[in-house]
């Protein structure tokens, strides 16, 4: 059997539920990697991806969180660094949205 890049690393990805975050979340997972999926507020989605996950066999979690929110993301790291260590790897592909024209955007806003 080929030798895992990833194999006992532990890997965050934001938005990992959908798009670009998903498939990265797999493909780490098919390298080995042990998977935190972070989801903002599609629990069924989640649900769905994990389970598809820990048919890889890798220990994977899915962790609610809006990574807009400072203190969310402190318990999220918190909550994934108990269930499987500390984050070797951080994919960050959560979608955030601002609707304003990009000349008015303050930096307080970004």
């Amino acid at each position: 059997m080929a030798e895992q890049a990833f194999a006992g690393k532990t890997v965050l990805v934001t938005g990992g539920t959908r798009g670009i975050g998903r498939a990265t979340a797999f493909r780490l997972a098919a390298e080995g990697a042990r998977i935190a999926v972070n989801y903002h507020a599609n629990q069924k989605q989640a649900e769905d991806t994990l389970a598809e996950l820990k048919t890889q066999g890798n220990p994977a979690i899915a962790v609610q969180a809006n990574v807009a929110d400072r203190d969310e993301v402190e318990r999220m790291v918190a909550e994934v660094r108990d269930a499987l260590g500390p984050i070797d790897i951080l994919v960050h592909s959560a979608g955030l949205s601002i609707v304003e024209h990009a000349t008015d955007v303050t930096w307080e806003t970004w």
